[in-house]
């Protein structure tokens, strides 16, 4: 096999079946990358369910596993206690900390696209072109002005999530 590595797929399945190493660790990635989506989701509906619904009314967990059972596609573990593991965002008002988290996601996809459409042009995504302009429309500027103001200045346009969901394996284009 030419530029890659035979890897077991399905290792301890007893397959036997062999695929390239680099594209069984893509898979793995893009995997990972939406079971992150899901927990962030999952996250975000359990804590409106928490504030905005009167969630009070019943127990946490029996809360988590409602959002689990409509959200994911296997069934929440019996020992699983994940609402404990974010005790910290109603202790402190960190809650929208977590989405700030999922925004520079999209903001740095949305950048680095930038690199990708210029590479179709120039051959590299080490375009320097585009890297002097992210070096003046960005980092140049600091918090001199508004952060949103410098993206458009880059990108010429708003923050789209297209190339977040593209570089997560959640997009066919």
């Amino acid at each position: 096999m030419e530029g890659g590595v035979e890897v077991e797929v399905g290792v301890g399945t007893g397959s036997g079946t062999t695929g390239r190493a680099d594209v069984a660790l893509l898979a793995t990635g893009f995997l990972v990358a939406g079971a992150i989506s899901i927990g962030l989701s999952r996250l975000g509906d359990g804590i409106a369910g928490v504030w905005f619904a009167n969630a009070f009314a019943f127990a946490v967990l029996a809360l988590s596993k409602r959002i689990n059972d409509r959200l994911h596609v296997t069934p929440q573990a019996e020992f699983s206690r994940w609402p404990n593991t974010f005790s910290h965002i109603f202790a402190g008002g960190y809650a929208a900390g977590y989405y700030s988290y999922k925004w520079a996601e999209v903001l740095s996809a949305d950048v680095y696209a930038a690199f990708e459409e210029a590479a179709k042009v120039s051959g590299t995504v080490l375009d320097t072109t585009t890297g002097a302009r992210y070096r003046d429309e960005i980092l140049a500027v600091g918090g001199s002005r508004e952060a949103m103001e410098s993206f458009i200045a880059f990108r010429g346009r708003a923050p789209q999530v297209d190339a977040l969901l593209r570089h997560s394996g959640m997009s066919a284009n």
